[in-house]
Parts: C-alpha cells; structure tokens; sequence
C-alpha cells in the first residue's frame, strides 16, 4: 500500500506521474507483451461525500502489472488543494493471481462543496 501525508503536492504528483509511465507503457514490463496487456479502469460516483473509494479489477486470471489513480472534477471547477488521493492499494485475489486496485481519496477538514470522484487504474496482463 502506498500511503503518504494528505498536505504532501509533491508526492501526490510523482505517484500520478508513476501511474501515467505505467499506463503508457513507458516504465516498462517484462511479464506481458503490449497486446497482452489490458487497462481497466473503475470510477466512483460524482459528488461532494468526503471520503470515497473504488476498485478495479482485473478480469479473472489475468495478473497485476501496474496500478493507479486519479482525481477528477466537475465542469467549470478548478482543482482545490484539499482533495487528495489517501491511498492507492494493489493486492492479489484469493486465486494468488486476479490483481485488483483500490483506491482512496479524502477531503481535507477544510472539505470543498464541489462534486468530485476518484478513478482507479490497473493493468492487467
């Protein structure tokens, strides 16, 4: 589990670029070639509740390579400083293959009144 302080930008933007690399393919991944590799992606529901999960799974048998998330807004809104991505936590089913993901994003006690989700990556092969 990744885990780090909420008030921390500068981790929050290395973990989204980590995320981006592993998307694209660019870090990497000697386990699956590129056509065997499928990304699978699960949002939760738009809105202002403050604390929020998701999940993602990858489809059955297929095994974990890389894993993400990211915080998405409402229209005409700006990204707020008081949002941040808690924990992005991969880990293997009970078959010791299907990877999943799950993701979690908290309001700060400052809290926002705009809608917002959290998006959760994986990629599977």
């Amino acid at each position: 589990m990744i885990s780090y302080a909420k008030n921390n930008p500068l981790v929050a933007a290395l973990l989204s670029l980590v995320a981006a690399l592993s998307l694209f393919g660019l870090s990497g991944n000697a386990g699956a070639s590129e056509q065997s590799q499928q990304v699978v992606t699960a949002m939760g529901g738009m809105n202002s509740a403050q604390n929020k999960w998701v999940t993602a799974e990858c489809p059955a048998g297929k095994s974990i390579y890389s894993s993400g998330g990211k915080i998405t807004w409402g229209q005409d809104f700006h990204v707020p400083h008081n949002v941040h991505i808690v924990s992005i936590a991969p880990s293997l089913k009970a078959d010791g293959k299907t990877g999943t993901v799950e993701v979690h994003a908290a309001e700060d006690q400052d809290g926002i009144s705009a809608d917002w989700a959290i998006k959760a990556y994986i990629v599977c092969g």
